[in-house]
């Protein structure tokens, strides 16, 4: 207004924003000369402009009109619109702005994939009152274009759509924005969006539309996340029934992830929606009735965590603070059709109305019925939180039984809540909890249970915790491994201290450097070291918190659910084996910078999932590329026989100017696996042997402290799981590189064998590999855990997707002839003409040849120690059956005490991993006369196993060619459940050469226990009481084709053999 009460209005021009994205800064100026960039084709300028990050986005967009065009769908991937205040004056509407925007430009609308509203203060608003902004920024052709778009929807209600859009109402403003975007990803509309969303009801509903088949402008095909936190519209509008919205969001069949609050209404449309949601795997609910919550994850067969909060309702009459109640028995029968599939469960119980003074006893307005939860029998159960009255009672009186009767044992977090308000609504006494905390403790001490961390939450627990009266259950928690902490949180009754929370939520705020933990600690070193790792991957590859959340909640993270953060390109280059990329780069279809960025990308995906990288390279590897492509185009011709292929190692082999850590803290920065005074210069010979082939090197995977362990954990990452369940381990030691490889960030990688360490993982994710005998590649300069011994011999060997990969790298590496510069090496070149006498017995699909001799093979079903478990049975029947139908026939050492390994422990006061404080505990190094009986005794087992193999020959005098046994007597083992590795130790044992190969997959529906069985000793009891149908279910099962040793190309030969004809036999059935 101006000073006569007159209102200037604006013009158009005056309103020209500019772009959404872009902050009000003023312009620069632009450069004299015309840009040489412009002059390229579109195509290579928005290939550029991928690598720019936002910023410079936004610095392009206001120097040049042409560069901003093409710079602003990328910085409209991500749309966070605040909604506007109550007061806005005259100023500009956020939402308005993007809105228009996204009406004039529909390329702008397609970009986008990220949609985030927020910012009104529901403490504000007068109460039912409809919230509505001005919107003086759109023109009456922008109305006009508005008003077209709701028409052409389509739906019953669209002219109320269209009278509620001219009159500024918020809903229907968010509502036009959503339908304005069909690629949207995610969906977030904040605890401060207090509006009705009663138009985007109509939207998301099928029902809603004239046509029978719902929406033909907005299918939301591509929508995976919605989070709708909007509760607080019910505390203040009391006609808002939100019970009649949210069942709307069940209807958008490819959801993976929701999060909904509910209002606990005193009337709302029954809930009828009958059609599943395959895809869901993460729920959060807030707000919905016990009943209804089993309605809602019927609709959800393959849920694995679900977070429910249960809260008092708000317009409840408070002279009856017993009027609600919640029935914890009703609430573990909704809850029980999930028993098996669960990993995460989350539940609160919170009341939002202050407890009632009512004289000297204070009353808490929400009642519980029925008898405590039992959830014993939730088997996949990995993550647990609960409140402490749900599981144990109001009192001791109640309380049904132990607690290890009532939690399952799986469990390896438990978080145990009370009431998060200062006044506690339990008759538990704090010795009666002590005594409680403490018999479970000691059940999970002496049974062994998976229990790694038991967190107290809330001011009681935490009070108690800190006088004193815990310090018996901290003691008891420390001897049996479990990390015990209280937390004291309440819930804040102040609306200004709610708003400062939620704002940190969402915009982070400053944090104390690494918790205040002392920097010289070996946790502080570690987080340092984690953090240093992941700065080292670009920002425009970070995943957001919402994505790695997500991601963490399911059960399988290969295929299309890794690619979908990967444009197409990434995810068609990484697709191809070894032998394309290769053959790409040098026809030169591919250059080696497109290949090697291709799989930086998807490794840096991986990593920021899984923990499986130690080291990351990608800045050397970016280098390398360029050094090769320009090789390629000066020369016209390749490096070497493996120009431009991405190579993972295991973080055992030396590269010049990086850590080798080996996974102890003590070695970071140090590279104690070689001459103290070579650190960071020297590196392995294998690495030098691979870059002098063409090959580059881009990443370090992980491995297990010491080597000796088949899983991969440590305390500087942690544990890396199975990427194709991640209910299960990926294997170890060379747990990294399966892990990664499984993951498609890898087609090829070097690893080390000592007793499975290849074979384990290539088994247990679905890969391959090959151990060959020791000194056939050169260990010089690599690093390894009892370096002396040599009774079990270590060896390099390969991973890869194919057998393909195996046989172009072990080519390529014997063609440098290792043995000139390691003179442990045995000089044998590669010797094509056995491999291909042995391919000649058989067809493309492993079919005996006629008037070739077949093959035979001898099979290995039993160590007689452990027994089977059924998908690794089935799996070698499998195989032994297709290759008759094809037409062919058919222990731990520390010798030293582990002292070594003690000594790199104590350089940065880390403990031994617990898995490993059994096998590992100090002892007296053993006597040298001890040790020669010992290596003895491993010969003579060599020469007996010798004779036996001599021994197979039939009439005609042909022994065995091959054996074929199981990797592991199970499939991918559940964590902490690796009981036996004999299957693969003899291996070693003998010096014999074995290849990995995949097979079939477990199948809970086949693959079921045989009650009848009879352990063979208390290891078989313990393997076989650890099998679980559901949790192996989609499990790979691995074997091993076995010769003897020098015999690597036989071997793959044979395992080409096998392969195909197991891949027929599956085809087929």
């Amino acid at each position: 207004m101006n000073r006569g009460g007159t209102r200037d209005i604006r013009t158009r021009s005056s309103r020209n924003m500019p772009p959404l994205s872009v902050p009000k800064k003023r312009k620069p100026k632009a450069p004299k000369q015309p840009s040489r960039f412009l002059a390229c084709p579109v195509e290579i300028q928005l290939q550029v402009l991928e690598s720019v990050p936002k910023e410079g986005l936004v610095a392009l967009s206001r120097v040049n009109k042409q560069l901003a065009s093409i710079a602003q769908p990328a910085l409209h991937r991500e749309v966070d619109v605040n909604c506007p205040s109550l007061s806005p004056g005259w100023r500009s509407i956020p939402l308005v702005l993007v809105l228009r925007t996204l009406l004039w430009r529909p390329d702008l609308a397609q970009a986008v994939q990220h949609l985030r509203f927020d910012g009104y203060d529901f403490v504000e608003r007068e109460l039912n009152e409809l919230p509505t902004t001005p919107i003086f920024d759109l023109t009456d052709e922008d109305k006009l274009k508005a008003v077209q778009f709701i028409k052409a929807l389509d739906l019953y209600q669209g002219l109320d759509w269209a009278h509620a859009f001219l009159k500024g109402q918020v809903d229907s403003l968010v509502s036009l924005v959503v339908a304005l975007t069909p690629n949207v990803r995610s969906l977030y509309l904040g605890e401060f969006f207090s509006v009705e969303i009663c138009y985007l009801r109509l939207l998301l509903s099928p029902e809603s539309y004239n046509n029978p088949g719902g929406s033909n402008v907005h299918k939301f095909e591509h929508l995976r996340h919605v989070t709708v936190d909007n509760h607080c519209a019910t505390y203040h509008h009391i006609h808002f029934s939100f019970n009649n919205i949210y069942q709307s969001f069940f209807h958008l069949r490819m959801l993976e992830n929701l999060s909904i609050s509910g209002s606990f209404p005193e009337a709302s449309r029954p809930f009828t929606i009958t059609a599943k949601l395959e895809h869901l795997r993460c729920l959060n609910l807030k707000r919905i009735s016990e009943a209804e919550l089993g309605r809602i994850l019927s609709l959800a067969p393959n849920l694995d965590d679900l977070k429910y909060t249960y809260g008092c309702y708000p317009m409840a009459d408070l002279l009856s603070p017993n009027s609600q109640r919640l029935d914890v028995a009703t609430l573990g029968d909704s809850l029980k059709s999930h028993r098996l599939k669960l990993k995460s469960l989350q539940l609160l119980v919170i009341d939002n109305i202050n407890v009632l003074d009512e004289g000297l006893d204070p009353l808490w307005p929400l009642a519980l019925q029925g008898s405590p939860l039992k959830l014993h029998d939730f088997s996949n159960l990995r993550f647990l939180t609960v409140p402490w009255i749900l599981i144990a009672g109001l009192s001791k009186g109640e309380h049904p039984s132990p607690l290890r009767y009532l939690i399952p044992k799986y469990v390896e977090r438990l978080t145990l809540t009370d009431d998060l308000y200062q006044q506690p609504y339990w008759v538990w006494s704090g010795k009666e909890i002590q005594d409680l905390l403490e018999e479970y403790l000691y059940d999970v001490k002496e049974t062994k249970l998976a229990l790694a961390a038991m967190l107290l939450v809330g001011p009681i627990l935490s009070k108690m915790y800190k006088s004193g009266k815990f310090n018996s259950a901290r003691r008891l928690a420390r001897s049996a491994s479990v990390y015990l902490k209280a937390v004291e949180m309440t819930i804040p009754e102040s609306d200004a201290l709610r708003s400062a929370e939620e704002r940190a939520r969402r915009y982070g705020q400053r944090r104390e450097p690494l918790s205040k933990m002392d920097e010289n600690s070996w946790e502080a070193r570690a987080a340092v070291k984690r953090a240093a790792t992941l700065d080292k991957i670009p920002s425009e590859w970070r995943l957001s918190s919402e994505d790695l959340e997500h991601a963490h909640s399911q059960r399988d993270i290969t295929g299309s659910f890794i690619e979908r953060f990967l444009d197409e390109e990434t995810a068609s280059i990484t697709s191809l084996k070894t032998v394309e990329i290769l053959k790409a780069v040098s026809e030169q279809e591919l250059t080696t910078m497109k290949v090697v960025r291709a799989f930086c990308q998807r490794a840096a995906v991986a990593h920021q999932i899984n923990n499986c990288l130690h080291e990351i390279l990608f800045d050397q590897a970016f280098g390398r590329a360029r050094y090769l492509d320009d090789y390629f185009t000066k020369h016209g011709k390749a490096l070497g026989p493996l120009h431009g292929l991405p190579i993972s190692l295991k973080d055992q082999f030396h590269v010049k100017g990086v850590d080798t850590t080996m996974g102890y803290v003590g070695w970071i920065d140090r590279n104690l696996g070689i001459d103290p005074e070579k650190s960071h210069t020297a590196e392995s010979h294998i690495v030098t042997e691979l870059l002098s082939l063409g090959a580059v090197l881009y990443c370090k995977t992980s491995l297990p402290q010491t080597l000796l362990f088949g899983e991969t954990k440590n305390n500087l990452i942690g544990q890396t799981l199975n990427p194709i369940n991640q209910n299960l381990s990926c294997g170890g030691s060379s747990g990294g590189e399966a892990a990664l490889m499984a993951s498609g960030g890898s087609s090829v990688g070097v690893g080390t064998d000592i007793g499975g360490s290849l074979r384990i993982p290539a088994g247990f994710c679905g890969i391959f590999s090959i151990k060959p005998t020791s000194n056939r590649l050169s260990y010089r300069g690599v690093a390894n855990t009892n370096p002396g011994q040599d009774t079990y011999r270590s060896t390099i060997g390969f991973m890869g997707t194919s057998i393909d990969a195996l046989e172009v790298v072990f080519k390529a590496v014997l063609g440098r002839e290792p043995w000139m510069k390691d003179p442990a090496v045995i000089p044998i070149p590669f010797q094509k003409d056995v491999m291909e006498s042995y391919r000649r017995r058989a067809d493309e699909k492993g079919n005996a040849k006629f008037g070739e001799r077949p093959l035979k093979m001898g099979v290995f079903w039993c160590d007689g120690m452990v027994g089977l478990h059924p998908p690794v049975l089935r799996g070698l029947t499998v195989v032994v059956d297709a290759l008759k139908k094809a037409g062919h026939k058919g222990g731990f050492l520390s010798a030293d005490g582990a002292h070594d390994i003690h000594q790199h422990l104590n350089r940065s006061g880390e403990p031994l991993i617990p898995d490993l404080k059994d096998s590992l505990s100090l002892k007296t190094p053993t006597e040298l006369l001890k040790y020669q009986d010992l290596t003895i005794q491993g010969l003579e087992y060599e020469r007996q196993y010798s004779d036996y193999w001599n021994s197979t020959a039939d009439s005609d005098g042909q022994i065995v060619d091959a054996v074929l046994m199981p990797v592991a007597p199970h499939a991918a083992v559940i964590p902490g459940k690796f009981y036996h590795g004999a299957y693969t130790d003899a291996m070693n044992l003998t010096n014999y050469t074995a290849v990995v190969i995949p097979t079939i997959r477990a199948d809970k529906r086949i693959d079921v226990l045989n009650e009848g069985y009879e352990p063979l000793g208390e290891i078989d009891r313990k393997n076989w009481q650890a099998y679980n149908a559901d949790s192996y279910d989609g499990a790979p099962v691995g074997v091993q084709i076995v010769g003897r040793k020098f015999e690597e190309e036989k071997c793959l030969a044979i395992a080409r053999i096998v392969h195909a004809v197991v891949h027929s036999a599956i085809e087929t059935a």
